[in-house]
C-alpha cells in the first residue's frame, strides 16, 4: 500500500504508511523525515497533539526563551525542579504516539514562525535539528490531518 502525504514534504507534511487510523507516522520538515514506519499504532495521540498545537500555538512563547538557542530551550523545558512549572512547560513538548518514540520533539514560536526541534533518541550525542516553519503552514497541515482522521 502506498503511503499518504498531508502537506508538502519540502515544507511540512505528515506521512502515513497507509490511509488508516492505525498506521506508521512520519513528519517531513524541510525535506527531512522524522519517525518510524516500522511502528504502527493508533493515530489518536498524534491527532490530540496536533489539535492541542493548533489550539495553543500562539501561547508557545515567553520571555525566558526569546532569542535563546534551541539547546537552551530544550534544557529549559526539561530541567526544572518544580513539578508545577514542568507541567506548564509541557505544552512545548510534542508527543505523536509510539510511531514517534524514536524522536524527542518540541516546538516554540520565534518571530512569528514555529521552530520545531528534533533529536533522535537512539543516536548518542545527536544534535538537535531545528526547522523554522511558517505557523500558518503547520496549522493548515494539522487541520487537514485532523479533518482526514475524522472522516476516516
Amino acid at each position: 500500500m502506498k503511503s499518504v502525504f498531508i502537506g508538502d514534504p519540502t515544507l511540512f507534511a505528515i506521512e502515513l504508511s497507509e490511509p488508516a487510523k492505525t498506521a506508521g507516522l512520519r513528519l517531513h520538515v524541510e525535506g527531512r523525515a522524522y519517525g518510524d514506519f516500522k511502528v504502527r499504532d493508533d493515530l489518536t495521540e498524534s491527532i490530540h497533539d496536533f489539535g492541542s498545537l493548533v489550539q495553543h500555538i500562539d501561547s508557545l512563547s515567553e520571555p525566558a526563551i526569546e532569542g535563546k538557542s534551541a539547546e537552551f530551550v530544550f534544557d529549559w523545558i526539561l530541567n526544572t525542579g518544580d513539578h508545577a512549572e514542568f507541567q506548564r512547560r509541557r505544552r512545548y513538548i510534542r508527543f505523536m504516539g509510539e510511531q514517534m518514540d524514536s524522536v524527542t520533539m518540541f516546538s516554540y514560536l520565534r518571530n512569528g514562525r514555529l521552530d520545531w526541534a528534533f533529536r533522535h533518541n537512539r543516536a548518542q550525542n545527536e544534535r538537535l535539528h531545528v526547522h523554522s516553519i511558517d505557523k500558518k503552514v503547520v496549522v493548515a497541515v494539522a487541520r487537514a490531518y485532523i479533518g482526514w482522521y475524522r472522516k476516516s
